[in-house]
This record gives structure tokens, C-alpha cells and sequence, in this order.
């Protein structure tokens, strides 16, 4: 490089580096569904956004509590339904995948008393979410059985 490029280079960093910072953006225009109710002398603020629920906070700021599980495909949301009775906050959830027709690729049903802590419908009764994730651990296992099962199956048919 020259000696007379050089300091023009320098002079131009130092120029953009000293540009004032450009605004900030403008707050985003608020997406979905907004929800209150009142549980146990609580008020309770949710959204619910392409099949995902959010607890809103007092400063505004949303906290995801719910979503569906994930899809290997791509999906879109199919259902969002909410409602409340006098003990609990009940969501539905459903999204489907593209080209699939109907609805669900993946769902579920979800329970809250507080809007934090959510327990899950799963074969037949509610479950936290604790116990859904060993129920599904305790899924992926007999479906990983069964598939070795019928490897040796067809090994031993080969034969």
C-alpha cells in the first residue's frame, strides 16, 4: 500500500466510526391474540401468537409459557383456542404441516391456574411437564426397541 493511500483509508475508518448511531428501530407492531383473566384473585395477561402462548408481563415484556412441540417440516398454525373457567386457563394448540391436509401435525392441550406453570393433556389425564418429558423419554425408548427388534427380524430372515 503507498504511503498516500494510507492516511486516507485511516481518516475514512476513523470518519464511519464517528458517524452518529442511526435510530433505533420502531417498536414492532404487536402480533396476536391477547387474553385476560382474573384466576384466584390474579389478573392474568397472555398472548397467544402462531401456536405459541405468552405471559405478559408488567413491563410488557412477553415470556413464552406454552408452544407445540417441534415438526420436522415446515408448518403453519392451524389452531389457537383459549379459554378460562374459574379455576383454570385452558389452551389448544395445532399446527400443520404444508401439503398435509387437516390439523395436527403437532397439538395439544394445556392447563394454568397462574399462567406460569402449565400441565399438558396426555393419554388421557393432565401431566407436568416433568411427567411428559419421561413419558415421551419412555416413548422414544420402546419406539427405538421396536425398530432394532425388526432389524434382527429381517437379518434372521435374510439368512
Amino acid at each position: 500500500m503507498s504511503a498516500t493511500r494510507f492516511p486516507a483509508i485511516a481518516l475514512a475508518a476513523i470518519a464511519i466510526g464517528c458517524a452518529p448511531e442511526p435510530d433505533p428501530p420502531a417498536p414492532a407492531r404487536e402480533t396476536g391474540k391477547r387474553f385476560s383473566a382474573n384466576l384466584h384473585g390474579r389478573s392474568i395477561q397472555l398472548i397467544v401468537d402462531d401456536c405459541e402462548v405468552f405471559l405478559l408481563g408488567a413491563d410488557g415484556k412477553r415470556e413464552r409459557v406454552v408452544t407445540t412441540d417441534s415438526y420436522p417440516m415446515f408448518s403453519s398454525c392451524e389452531r389457537e383456542e383459549i379459554s378460562a373457567d374459574n379455576e383454570y386457563i385452558t389452551v389448544y394448540l395445532g399446527r400443520t404441516a404444508f401439503g398435509a391436509g387437516g390439523c395436527c401435525a403437532t397439538s395439544g392441550t394445556w392447563r394454568s391456574r397462574d399462567g406460569g406453570y402449565w400441565e399438558r393433556r396426555e393419554r388421557g389425564r393432565w401431566m407436568s411437564p416433568e411427567e411428559v418429558a419421561v413419558l415421551r423419554k419412555k416413548q422414544a425408548e420402546q419406539q427405538t426397541r421396536r425398530a432394532e427388534q425388526e432389524r434382527k427380524d429381517r437379518a434372521a430372515q435374510q439368512k
